[in-house]
């Protein structure tokens, strides 16, 4: 049997999630927060926003805009990807490229241009079978479209998950490959310089660390047998920019057979370099068979890969009620991951968006010796036009400066975007 043909239909229908989340669910959250005294904030700009937009990924620029990758359905079997300019004397939407629904992350490079990935083509390939493609474009630094290119997944799940600009200009994506993780390096005119399969294709991110490629991922054994699957790990992969792997280091052990794969929405990692160059920070949670979510953990790692200090974040987990349909009645509660937002600050602290009220932001920042905690709320104020509801639907947080951050949230029709300075948590 060719690669990438799945072996388990169960597996596959349940992969796909990755990707497509939790559009199939409508939930409400009953999460809480402790009251704190709100930060205060600057309104950079306030818009209002189409409604059906849906909020990809965020992009701080040096001329201090801000860019946001987001889909809108054109019709009921296409989506537009658009991406938003924003901040002081910028508004409108200009539109990128129509794709298929997915989940998309943008990035720019060193020469000042765009690249963004996802998975589009979601498809039945046999009865039972789920299948999809990875889908990357090279933009401008204004959005228009250089190229674009699809890598078939054929019979598998395929998709790009992660992006990070290599240092000669090539980029380098992350992502699912059928049962396996998928790295490539592609240069700037679409062609593959080589591709790696390796570990337990479930979610990966990528990051350029000095002259290294760093790639955090799940990985387990008896891949090929996924219902015999008894130890499941989250490890760090290290490659030189040809490719060669340099080592690999266990970082998070056993942490559960998830063969049934039934709460992949839950599944999260990310891997974001300090910018010291003397270390990187490792974000993950997951899902097993007795806990369908479990609360972000932050792992902090030197630059050998390994293990300075850990931490969890209880808040980032609440429970949701699940609805029969949309304005439906109640069928049941269970654990959701709360969406995870994060960024590390040019001093090395990680701010992180946790569960917070509907109408705050709730962020957690970490000491950078010790991963201690330090949660703030930060209340918006009513965007111009925004009636009393107004809360955020998305939310995002990116760098600005120093101690300050952007972040963007939309509520109704509403878009809103503000600049705050954090309390310094350096010891």
């Amino acid at each position: 049997m060719p690669y990438g043909v799945m072996r388990d239909a169960r597996l596959l229908r349940a992969v796909s999630f990755a990707f497509i989340c939790m559009f199939l669910l409508s939930i409400r959250s009953n999460a809480q927060t402790d009251p704190e005294p709100p930060q205060p904030v600057t309104v950079l700009w306030s818009q209002a926003i189409p409604a059906e937009h849906h909020f990809q990924d965020i992009l701080w620029l040096q001329d201090r805009s801000v860019l946001l990758l987001a889909s809108h359905s054109a019709r009921p079997d296409q989506s537009d990807l658009d991406l938003l300019r924003l901040g002081p004397g910028t508004s409108g939407t200009g539109q990128l490229v129509p794709v298929e629904s997915g989940s998309f992350r943008i990035v720019r490079d060193e020469a000042d241009t765009l690249w963004t990935g996802g998975a589009i083509n979601f498809r039945i390939s046999f009865p039972g079978y789920h299948a999809s493609d990875a889908y990357l474009a090279h933009l401008t630094r204004d959005g228009h479209l250089l190229w674009k290119r699809e890598f078939r997944g054929d019979h598998a799940i395929r998709g790009v998950q992660s992006l990070a600009p290599s240092p000669g200009g090539d980029v380098l994506v992350a992502g699912q490959f059928g049962m396996q993780n998928w790295l490539a390096r592609i240069t700037r005119d679409g062609n593959v310089v080589w591709e790696r399969l390796f570990g337990f294709g479930k979610a990966a991110s990528v990051a350029v660390y000095g002259d290294l490629i760093v790639v955090a991922a799940f990985d387990a054994d008896n891949i090929e047998r996924p219902q015999l699957i008894e130890n499941e790990r989250i490890s760090v992969w290290r490659f030189d920019m040809s490719g060669q792997l340099i080592d690999q280091h266990v970082v998070i052990q056993n942490i559960g057979n998830i063969y049934n794969y039934s709460n992949m929405h839950n599944t999260f990692i990310e891997v974001i370099p300090d910018p010291s160059g003397r270390s990187f920070y490792l974000f993950a949670a997951w899902s097993t068979k007795l806990k369908p979510a479990t609360p972000l953990e932050v792992v902090k790692l030197s630059a050998q890969a390994d293990v300075l200090w850990r931490t969890k974040l209880p808040d980032t987990v609440y429970k949701a009620e699940i609805l029969e349909e949309k304005g439906g009645p109640v069928v049941g509660e269970e654990d959701v991951l709360c969406r995870p937002r994060m960024t590390v600050l040019s001093t090395g602290v990680p701010v992180i968006i946790v569960c917070g009220s509907e109408r705050a932001f709730a962020l957690a920042q970490l000491l950078p010796t010790s991963g201690e905690i330090r949660r703030t709320l930060v209340q918006p104020p009513h965007p111009s036009g925004c009636d009393p509801g107004f809360h955020q639907r998305d939310q995002f947080v990116t760098q600005g400066k120093d101690s300050r951050v952007l972040l963007f949230g939309t509520g109704g029709a509403c878009g809103w975007l503000g600049q705050v300075v954090l309390p310094e948590f350096v010891k």
